[in-house]
């Protein structure tokens, strides 16, 4: 799922490609991609795209089967459960369930509008968690569980601890609510721009959450405030989703260097100290981290992917100026990396699915 697991740490234990070269690109009409990926345990990659299909790709970039799901654009990333079922959300706001042969095994009307933060997070039990104008947990079988309404729109996907406490922000605050839908707390945010992004849980329970305005937040379980890390700059799209590496290290992305010269990329201690920093030029997508430690993120318009190693200097780099990278890349089988990429200067039809990784 989104983020690798329902933590949304984006670490995995996986390696990830040495260099920034293609294995494949499979090109798309109509802009292209800007939902994160899943992959199955086949290796097959799902992804949705502007245009309101969902695809699924074999690891060799062919196309397994596809379903149109209206006009909607698909922007959130989809999840898998144990049984292979697939779940997506378009942005009219509808969760379908695929089995993984593309059929529809069920929907379920969300209320309201279902962007990025409609990626959803799949419990211990099965139970998936996604947010629209409320936070709905639904029931393997497609049937409602509970719905929690925190009086405004679900700014980004749930995450999930392993005692089953789901956090969300959500009007400038952060929830935290008990496994059966109960509220235990809500923690404001301290920032000009509200709490948006995909929260990350840290090994002893904190909560790292975004903001527009690149403001870290760090809450501890208990509700209160450890600490939050200023950026400079204002995201125009969606707040990097940040990652959490093995040894604590936080990392995420900033806003680009025409406002108010931002555009870095950030690594911070544990205890909100600013490790290192990487010019990167532009917005930054949500990162992941590969079992080497190497660090994976997309920079929005500048259409480029960069790698970097633990102590911040660059591995490698994918650029194409043509193109929009604004879809989180995916850590894959095979020391693969998976991202979309939207149409811009090259054309309507240049965006698609990109596998790097020779």
């Amino acid at each position: 799922m989104f983020k690798n697991g329902p933590d949304r740490t984006g670490r995995t234990d996986l390696a990830g490609p040495r260099t920034g070269i293609p294995a494949w690109k499979h090109l798309l009409k109509h802009l292209g991609i800007q939902s994160p990926q899943a992959i199955g345990h086949d290796g097959t990659i799902y992804s949705g795209s502007v245009h309101g299909v969902f695809y699924a790709f074999r690891p060799d970039g062919s196309i397994k089967w596809k379903r149109g799901l209206g006009k909607f654009e698909i922007t959130a990333g989809p999840a898998i459960a144990d049984d292979g079922t697939i779940y997506v959300s378009p942005e009219n706001g509808d969760l379908y369930a695929f089995d993984e042969q593309g059929s529809v095994k069920w929907t379920f009307d969300l209320d309201g509008y279902g962007g990025p933060s409609a990626s959803p997070a799949i419990g211990q039990d099965g139970a998936i968690y996604v947010g629209a104008t409320k936070l709905y947990a639904i029931n393997p079988d497609g049937t409602q569980r509970w719905i929690y309404d925190p009086g405004s729109y679900v700014a980004g996907p749930p995450a999930i601890a392993q005692d089953g406490t789901i956090y969300f922000p959500s009007g400038d605050y952060l929830y935290a609510l008990a496994a059966d839908g109960s509220l235990k707390w809500r923690s404001a945010g301290q920032a000009e721009y509200p709490l948006g992004s995909a929260p990350a849980i840290g090994k002893d329970g904190t909560i790292y959450v975004n903001t527009n305005d690149g403001v870290l937040h760090a809450f501890r379980s208990d509700g209160s405030l450890a600490w939050i890390y200023k950026t400079p700059g204002v995201v125009m799209d969606v707040p990097s989703s940040p990652a959490i590496a093995g040894d604590g290290t936080i990392y995420f992305g900033g806003a680009g260097e025409y406002q108010d010269r931002g555009g870095y990329f950030y690594a911070l201690n544990a205890d909100g100290t600013l490790k290192w920093k990487f010019f990167a030029g532009c917005d930054q997508t949500a990162v992941s981290v590969d079992k080497d430690g190497t660090i994976y993120f997309g920079s929005d318009w500048c259409g480029a992917v960069h790698a970097l190693r633990p102590d911040g200097s660059q591995k490698w780099v994918f650029s194409n100026v043509f193109d929009y990278a604004r879809s989180a890349p995916v850590i894959g089988h095979g020391k693969r990396l998976y991202f979309g990429l939207l149409g811009g200067l090259g054309g309507p039809d240049k965006g698609g699915l990109v596998a790097i990784g020779q």
